[in-house]
């Protein structure tokens, strides 16, 4: 690399050291963009480079900042890392924040035993570790703040906002981001009936999809009104990023995943010592589900960052996985855990690999949690911890102990059941199996494309209207039910369909264009579905989804809640929807608590979203269900593939009595 080049890239991350230095109370932690170590990325090919604009995906993490928790992203401009956080700040800015609480300074004084005490000081280099980026989250969540109306009331100084402005003013100047979207931009996030309203109360005349009443809207009203129009609806503002390594932005993604089970495992830590000694850890425990529900939030909103998706994968390299993992046996993190491991740990591993196959190594951690316990599992933890690059020592040795035991699944050569290529079995990753179902039948560039919208961001712009049309009646023909977005952008296969309605499934999946696409094209979801012929009856977006009939006539909050309804009147299942809890002073003060259905004595809940709030709510539900001892059956997406599963009970005890 040319050394003006590095000065320059120095310089830049010094001066933006400077203007955060009001985001951050340690500062120093920023010198972590100058220690970076740049052979990862410095070898980069230039053709590598492309623009990723995240606008949805920035919109869509914004739709749940309010009360939530952080969510991360990720810029280079070579070859100095700046990481964008974007996360909760004007209703959140002072509370359980892992950057900004001191959990030591806040719950010393109520461990009265010095070895806790010093126990507790010991797990804050965890939470050191999570901190190791800039507070740009700061900037940008506040700049939200600003699009939105927000003011010092809502728990930021006057003051804030200045440095605000000169910290993006910075990121500006170096084309880091894009604060300022076009009117066009801004007008798409519209619905079709706020566009609408809009052209009535001017006097516009005009009809058509949402593009031709946008231009109508430009050509015949002046900017100022457009804005003004537009402050009235909470809309974020659109920042673009400019990503110069996708690869190294997913190895960041999965790095700080990494770093939030850190985080867990901390609190978990402390929660349990706190508690041994009778010390009030109500708040640090509602930081822990906190955290929990962020860890499973954070997975599901971090925005996929595409490839190329005009040509083929390059071709998988086989490689020799058992002269792999043989050689890990000599690393130096192997004495740590043969201390622990015993001939009970191999039949363990062994059982994992008769369930799991190739992906038993990765399954072998909680497993052994389980039987190690977690006195034992914290002292593994804290010996590998001392070692760099330890982290994944128990499912690589579980993997070594496979092997010189006989008993690692011997890969078949397989033709995949979509586009007929060949690939072995042990190519597919964990999630990828875990997404088909556990199921080997698909080759690993097919469950990439079914699963991840991006990749099909360009094949998708390239069908036809009617072919779109025609893609939605197949995939709800496939699923037998209608299809919601929420599978589209993030399919999950039910090991419970058979090999063919899996394959019928996954052909769709691999050439359906992605849903931004769609409400491009239509204006939304619903109108797509609508013009297919899928809906029928009336239904209209709400914030849960697509609030329409059942066949019974039961009003519906998504299509997902439709899907479950439908299921149970064709079963023939009694069911009455939204009944109330029972009264609880603690979790339902009010009474007016409901769930989604009831059959007979059993509650039914279906949980679409994922938003903090809502899951929050939802454990909620779920604790005043044990309280009062009710029978009830949870549902989350992935099982609306196999509902006769969830509803064993009641299907098995006929005519809709459970048992």
């Amino acid at each position: 690399m040319e050394r003006n080049e590095v000065g320059r890239a120095i310089s830049l991350a010094q001066d933006v050291r400077r203007h955060f230095h009001v985001f951050h109370e340690d500062t120093a932690k920023l010198t972590r963009l100058l220690d970076h170590d740049y052979s990862e990325i410095v070898g980069v090919p230039q053709t590598v480079r492309r623009r990723f604009a995240i606008e949805r995906a920035l919109e869509t993490m914004f739709g749940n900042l309010h009360g939530g928790w952080h969510l991360e992203l990720w810029a280079t401009l070579a070859p100095i890392e700046f990481r964008l956080k974007l996360g909760s700040a004007w209703a959140q800015y002072q509370a359980r924040n892992a950057q900004e609480v001191h959990y030591y300074q806040k719950y010393s004084s109520r461990l009265s035993e010095p070895d806790v005490v010093e126990a507790i000081k010991g797990e804050m280099r965890w939470l050191s570790m999570v901190d190791l980026n800039s507070k740009v989250v700061w900037c940008t969540a506040v700049d939200i703040a600003t699009s939105t109306g927000a003011s010092s009331q809502d728990g930021l100084e006057a003051a804030w906002f200045d440095d605000v402005n000169q910290a993006f003013v910075q990121l500006e100047k170096h084309s880091l981001i894009r604060r300022d979207a076009s009117l066009r931009a801004q007008l798409s996030r519209l619905t079709l009936k706020q566009l609408t309203d809009y052209m009535v109360q001017r006097g516009i005349a005009g009809r058509g999809r949402k593009n031709r009443l946008i231009d109508l809207i430009l050509e015949n009203s002046p900017q100022s009104e457009i804005i003004d129009y537009l402050s009235k609806h909470h809309l974020p503002r659109v920042v673009e990023l400019t990503l110069t390594y996708p690869a190294a932005t997913r190895m960041f993604v999965r790095m700080q995943l990494y770093r939030l089970n850190i985080y867990v495992r901390w609190l978990e830590q402390t929660v349990e010592i706190g508690k041994k000694w009778g010390g009030d850890f109500a708040d640090l425990d509602e930081c822990l589900q906190e955290a929990r529900i962020a860890k499973r939030t954070a997975r599901s909103r971090f925005p996929a960052f595409p490839r190329w998706t005009g040509a083929r994968m390059s071709p998988y390299t086989r490689r020799d996985f058992q002269k792999e993992a043989l050689e890990y046996l000599k690393r130096p993190e192997i004495p740590v855990v043969e201390m622990f491991w015993d001939e009970h740990c191999d039949e363990i591993v062994k059982q994992l690999a008769e369930t799991y196959r190739f992906q038993a190594p990765w399954h072998a951690r909680e497993t052994l949690r389980e039987y190690w316990g977690p006195d034992r599992m914290n002292l593994l933890d804290s010996k590998l911890d001392e070692i760099r690059g330890a982290h994944s020592a128990v499912a690589y040795y579980a993997k070594a102990r496979l092997y010189l035991l006989g008993c690692y699944p011997e890969p078949k050569r397989r033709r995949c059941a979509v586009c007929g290529a060949d690939y072995w079995e042990d190519e597919l990753g964990s999630r990828d199996v875990e997404r088909m179902g556990g199921r080997y039948s698909f080759c690993r560039e097919c469950v990439t494309i079914a699963c991840q919208p991006d990749y099909r961001v360009r094949s998708g712009r390239r069908r036809s209207r009617q072919q779109k049309l025609a893609d939605l009646v197949e995939l709800s023909e496939a699923l037998e039910r209608v299809p919601t977005k929420s599978f589209v952008r993030n399919p999950v296969i039910s090991p419970s369909l058979s090999e063919d309605e899996a394959k019928r499934i996954v052909k769709v999946l691999v050439h359906i264009a992605s849903p931004d696409i769609y409400e491009e094209e239509f204006g939304s979801w619903l109108e797509a579905l609508t013009e297919a012929g899928i809906l029928e009856t009336p239904a209209r977006p709400t914030v849960f989804g697509v609030e329409c009939l059942a066949k019974d006539g039961h009003l519906c909050a998504s299509l997902a809640e439709k899907t479950v309804d439908d299921w149970l009147f064709e079963q023939e299942i009694p069911h009455e929807r939204e009944p109330k809890y029972p009264y609880d002073p603690e979790l339902n003060p009010s009474g007016l608590l409901r769930a989604d259905w009831k059959i007979h004595d059993i509650y039914v809940e279906y949980y679409g979203l994922d938003s903090p709030e809502y899951l929050l709510k939802a454990r909620e539900k779920a604790k005043l269900a044990r309280r009062h001892n009710l029978r009830l059956i949870e549902i989350n997406p992935e099982d609306l593939e196999a509902l006769e599963e969830k509803f064993d009970q009641v299907l098995n005890a006929g005519n809709g009595e459970p048992k």
